[in-house]
């Protein structure tokens, strides 16, 4: 899959069963049982934005953006935002759809001002760990938290190239 060949958008109604399946699908490859259904994507959508990546028509990947104090921005400190529900679908792994879309992501909140990306995953979502680290976001410990947080610095315009 090329750049050329890919789509970075909001999802919209008629992705919802998709980003769905794609979701319990990545999760549960990482023995995580999401349970997501087109529902509980539409419910995500009205609180956060849920954005989609496509190859020639197929969502490839998506995640979810939230402000800072929403709902589904509750890590995200004021000028931030959450990045969660980050997943790719198992036949696009490993050819940087993961890191296009935490890259498309961090260059569209810099523009708009915010100042850092932040999100958290299971001990054992390693894949994600390394994605996070690979954009030069960092790790942020919370004492007692059971998952690994990470922050995206995005006041360095270098820092989201």
């Amino acid at each position: 899959m090329s750049p050329a060949t890919r789509t970075f958008r909001p999802a919209v109604p008629a992705d919802f069963p998709a980003v769905a399946s794609l979701l319990n699908l990545a999760y549960l490859s990482a023995g995580v049982n999401l349970t997501e259904t087109a529902d509980t994507v539409k419910e995500r959508h009205q609180n956060a934005l849920v954005i989609v990546m496509e190859d020639r028509g197929v969502i490839a990947g998506t995640l979810t953006l939230a402000p800072a104090g929403s709902y589904y921005g509750r890590l995200a400190r004021p000028g931030q935002a959450e990045v969660s529900r980050l997943a790719v679908s198992i036949t696009h792994q490993g050819r940087g759809v993961g890191k296009a879309m935490l890259k498309t992501t961090a260059e569209l909140c810099r523009r708009q001002g915010v100042t850092a990306l932040v999100g958290a995953s299971l001990p054992s979502m390693t894949t994600a760990h390394r994605l996070c680290e690979s954009i030069g976001a960092k790790q942020r410990t919370s004492p007692g938290a059971k998952a690994r947080g990470y922050i995206l610095d995005l006041t360095n315009e270098k820092d989201t190239k």
